[in-house]
């Protein structure tokens, strides 16, 4: 039986989902105004997810799974990694103050 090693943090930025489907709407040889058609969005709100600006929503997640043939869970994880990441170190400093709480899960009912 193989040995199992659990992941330590993460020590660098995840990816934004709109790098995942710009790289493949570029492999396709499309444009962002072709999917963003094909898709039912303008091309502003593809064009802000593709150049990182914008997050993927789980509308468009759903759309764009529909169209690249993936799953929209597997963009909307991305996107909680993102932004999770990205708040990390935007309030590091405050989180490194927060004493947590003393207490057994256990005991607490409900």
């Amino acid at each position: 039986m193989a040995k199992e090693y659990k992941a330590g943090p993460i020590r660098r930025k995840p990816t934004h989902p709109g790098a995942i489907v710009k790289r493949d709407v570029e492999a396709l040889g499309l444009s962002v105004n072709q999917v963003a058609l094909a898709i039912g969005v303008t091309r502003a709100a593809l064009g802000n997810v593709v150049s990182e600006k914008s997050a993927v929503s789980p509308d468009m997640a759903l759309r764009l799974a529909a169209y690249f043939r993936t799953e929209a869970n597997l963009l909307l994880d991305m996107q909680r990694d993102y932004d999770v990441w990205t708040a990390r170190e935007k309030i590091k400093g405050e989180l490194d103050k927060i004493e947590p709480v003393e207490w057994d899960r256990d005991e607490v009912k409900g």
